[in-house]
């Protein structure tokens, strides 16, 4: 059964979220429990933490656009449709629409890739 919170994130789960990244763990597992509203949520939460650690890492000159093309450049063979829908303004789909199952695997793909990013910006900021 899936919350019913609104769009909140409980609190122990953005912890929950900050300890995966931090260990490069899959993301998109912990969407099983949530609302459709939350899941779009994770999605900005993940985005926005995931942008954190390249500021961190690369420097404040590191915008939104560098880490969108590092995405699309970690997952260059998956198609286009992930990044449109998911980077460019998911909140207007409504994800219990035509296939849920399809936009909740693409992402779950999202989350999972920029985990992985994270990690990466994580590492280079613990090696310096």
């Amino acid at each position: 059964m899936k919350e019913e919170n609104g769009g909140r994130l409980p609190e122990g789960l953005k912890f929950q979220v900050l300890c995966r990244m931090l260990k490069g763990k899959r993301l998109g597992v912990l969407m099983e429990k949530l609302n459709d509203a939350q899941c779009l949520e994770l999605q900005r939460f993940v985005w926005e933490k995931t942008l954190e650690f390249g500021i961190r890492a690369k420097g404040r000159r590191f915008t939104q656009e560098e880490l969108l093309a590092r995405l699309k450049a970690a997952e260059a063979h998956k198609s286009d449709m992930v990044y449109g829908f998911v980077f460019k303004g998911l909140n207007r789909f409504n994800l219990a629409s035509e296939s849920p199952e399809l936009i909740r695997a693409k992402m779950q793909e999202q989350l999972d890739l920029m985990c992985r990013v994270a990690n990466q910006f994580i590492e280079i900021q613990m090696s310096e």
